[in-house]
């Protein structure tokens, strides 16, 4: 408890310091390469800063994370299990629904298919022999899954770019002409701390 005390104290203080440095920095404008030195030299020196801060927290927790992971590791095993039971049990329940759903479906069709009255009465008995009742907490989702099986026929419209490709073709040395296909320069700012001369 006494830790926590101490850590919230040192996290307002940071805190106060922290939103003063961001009064200053909404403030700040940079018209001049001297104004923009500046900005580089704070900007290094707020992200150590971060680095800071983020260490203090993990100091305090640190000890408490490996004594969390050893508890959770003894029930792991456990877990695992019955998770594995849930798994096996559902997989099962699912198998005989499909499996039902099938028979059902093909006797029902037995019963279109024929002329015979007797014959389609005892289809149709047979099929509501394989029709699943509700059973309470248990709910049963339907959900089509395709699969691709000839590539060169699927319509355009649900072929999507390969963006992988086309951003390892697009190279800095220079323009790329693909067909559709815009390349754009953006600059993206990083400050290494250790090197910025304060």
């Amino acid at each position: 408890m006494e830790n926590v005390k101490q850590a919230r104290h040192e996290a307002e203080s940071l805190k106060a310091d922290a939103n003063n440095s961001l009064t200053l920095v909404n403030h700040l404008i940079i018209n001049q390469q001297t104004e923009l030195e500046y900005a580089v030299i704070a900007a290094a020196e707020v992200k150590d800063r971060i680095k800071e801060v983020e260490s203090k927290p993990r100091e305090l927790i640190e000890p408490l994370k490996n004594t969390i992971k050893k508890i959770e590791a003894l029930f792991k095993p456990a877990l695992d299990s019955l998770k594995n039971c849930e798994k096996g049990l559902k997989d099962k329940i699912g198998q005989y629904i499909n499996n039902a759903d099938t028979m059902r479906q093909s006797l029902l069709l037995e019963v279109q298919s024929t002329e015979d009255t007797e014959q389609r009465e005892h289809s149709l008995k047979r099929a509501e022999q394989y029709r699943v009742s509700d059973i309470s907490g248990m709910s049963i989702r339907t959900k089509l899954k395709g699969r691709v099986i000839d590539p060169s026929r699927i319509p355009r419209e649900y072929l999507a770019p390969d963006l992988k490709k086309l951003n390892e073709a697009t190279s800095n040395d220079g323009e790329i002409d693909i067909p559709g296909w815009e390349v754009e320069t953006q600059s993206t700012v990083s400050i290494t701390s250790g090197r910025v001369q304060r």
